[in-house]
């Protein structure tokens, strides 16, 4: 189950981010696709970068303690 705020799904987040690291796309241009903000589809992509496929599962929008 993704988080209610969540624009995609996480299949739908590997597909975003796939199109940017995998095809070499611009951000820019995958976003306005899936009709995300460019600020987060660089988010997924770096902790995708960061933390692999882990990165891209829900997170908590609970500020960190």
């Amino acid at each position: 189950m993704h988080h209610r705020n969540a624009p995609l799904t996480v299949v739908g987040r590997q597909r975003a981010v796939a199109q940017v690291v995998d095809s070499g796309r611009p951000i820019a241009h995958v976003a306005a696709e899936f009709h995300i903000a460019r600020t987060t589809l660089s988010k997924w992509v770096g902790r995708y970068r960061d933390q692999g496929e882990g990165g891209l599962q829900d997170h908590s929008s609970a500020p960190a303690n």
